[in-house]
């Protein structure tokens, strides 16, 4: 079955960027027409987004301004998929960005195939953050591991048994299966090698 060609709008005041994208969707069959959108232009006016199925919007400072519109679009025309492209100081906002309800997150400096990844993943009404955002959210989740599954992952990494590690810790071989899941479930993994592997990977043993 084809796909229904889709509509683009980029919302933001950064002429380079805008551009860029704009060069970069164009490559893709799947999309239309791609227009183009000063967010300091009449911010309030949100019928300038009613025909198109994706808006790209920069989210510029204040965060707050940025967010307010967003939740306004999304509450006007929820069918309506949105991705955010966050610039500097993207750190300090993303939490804040997630929480307004966008689904879908990347940077002005994303590549070309993270962005046409967030495009589709927003027309599946999916989740999709790039890489480094996701790999920032996924540290930071990993800074809120308790004292115990610090030990729990470090004697892991060292090839100790459950048993083994009940005994060092003197505590029941049932909390060291619940350690482990705490830790499989914030880091995303299924298996003790995975959950190892992630760890070297992201500098935590």
């Amino acid at each position: 079955m084809k796909e229904n060609p889709k509509k683009v709008i980029i919302v933001g005041n950064d002429e380079i960027n805008m551009k860029r994208l704009k060069k970069s969707l164009g490559k893709y069959k799947f999309i239309e027409k791609i227009s183009d959108i000063d967010i300091d232009d009449e911010p309030d006016n949100l019928n300038r987004f009613c025909n198109c199925d994706i808006i790209l919007f920069e989210i510029l400072n204040p965060i707050s301004k940025s967010i307010k519109i967003i939740k306004k679009t999304m509450k006007k025309f929820p069918d309506i998929n949105i991705v955010a492209i966050m610039n500097k100081n993207w750190e300090l906002n993303i939490l804040q960005i997630t929480k307004s309800g966008v689904k879908v997150v990347i940077l002005e400096q994303s590549k070309n195939t993270e962005i046409k990844s967030a495009i589709k993943a927003a027309l599946c009404n999916k989740q999709y953050f790039c890489e480094d955002i996701m790999n920032f959210l996924i540290f930071n989740s990993c800074n809120k591991f308790t004292k115990t599954e610090k030990l729990v992952l470090n004697l892991i990494s060292k090839g100790y048994s459950n048993q083994e590690i009940a005994e060092e810790l003197s505590v029941t071989t049932s909390d060291v299966y619940t350690h482990k899941h705490n830790l499989h479930d914030k880091t995303g993994t299924k298996t003790d090698v995975e959950l190892v592997n992630f760890s070297i990977k992201y500098y935590m043993l």
